[in-house]
């Protein structure tokens, strides 16, 4: 007998079976993500704002939270850039330019509050306060 049949089939592949019963579905057009050491978090929220030309500030209505711990956060980036990969080879490349892009935060306390404040005085000053500016693109997780 082999060492995974002993160890009852440790390398073998299993199945999984996925459960439909209690899934809802919601729409986002708002990503945004933050984490610690031991956890990602990903918000997901509908944007309010139909003209940002006459308005000051964006209006998002938060609707879910998804919670990961850092290795399913890097199965995540693995696998939705793999979806995405393929959706540009055959649609064409999606283009970030001309739209809101938060920043990631790691960390709750007020140091990492303080920076958030501090890059948005500096992302906003160099452009002059105008909501339509591009901010740092998200870096990849992991």
């Amino acid at each position: 007998m082999s060492e995974s049949s002993k160890a009852g089939g440790a390398d073998q592949v299993r199945a999984i079976e996925w459960r439909e019963d209690s899934m809802s579905t919601q729409f986002a057009n708002v990503v945004n993500v933050q984490g610690t050491r031991e956890q990602v978090d990903l918000f997901f929220g509908t944007n309010r704002t139909w003209n940002l030309a006459e308005t000051e500030s964006v209006v998002v209505d938060l609707s879910n939270r998804v919670i990961l711990t850092p290795l399913a956060a890097k199965r995540l980036h693995s696998v939705l850039g793999g979806v995405l990969t393929e959706y540009e080879n055959r649609h064409g490349r999606l283009d970030l330019d001309g739209l809101l892009v938060g920043a990631v935060s790691f960390g709750r306390g007020r140091r990492a509050r303080n920076a958030g404040r501090r890059r948005r005085r500096r992302v906003e000053g160099e452009a002059g306060g105008n909501p339509r500016c591009q901010r740092h693109p998200l870096p990849p997780i992991g």
